[in-house]
């Protein structure tokens, strides 16, 4: 089975390196980051990219692209995993252009590192404590 993974923004393959490692034996992954700001655009990229069927997953920005792309071609999606997702308009317009601006200008960080630490607990890989 091959699963598209598509992570939060300023995230890539690393926010997901422990979640890829425990699912090696059953599905071949493949990360897709951001490289449109138009999201009907990326989901275009995102089906070009990915197999004729997949399994896809999305974390925050990545969850409201892995709906795009359901919506642009429900057919070739088997499933669908969705994290922190929050679709529809931005509850803080004036903060998310903030937020891309402070990025655009480099002054801002990859929080991968912490959103991985948080999906790796016994909870986010699927075990009861």
């Amino acid at each position: 089975m091959s699963l598209v993974l598509l992570p939060a923004l300023l995230c890539d393959v690393e926010l997901y390196s422990l979640q890829i490692a425990a699912i090696a034996d059953l599905a071949g992954p493949l990360v897709l980051t951001a490289a449109e700001a138009d999201l009907a655009k990326f989901a275009q990229r995102v089906l070009e990219r990915a197999p004729a069927r997949f399994a896809l997953a999305g974390t925050s920005a990545g969850g409201n692209l892995a709906l795009e792309v359901l919506a642009a071609a429900p057919s070739r999606v088997i499933g669908l995993w969705l994290t922190g997702v929050n679709p529809g308009a931005h509850a803080d317009p004036s903060g998310a252009r903030r937020l891309s601006e402070r990025v655009r200008a480099g002054n801002s960080t990859p929080s991968s590192r912490s959103w991985r630490r948080a999906a790796s607990t016994p909870l986010a890989r699927g075990r009861q404590t």
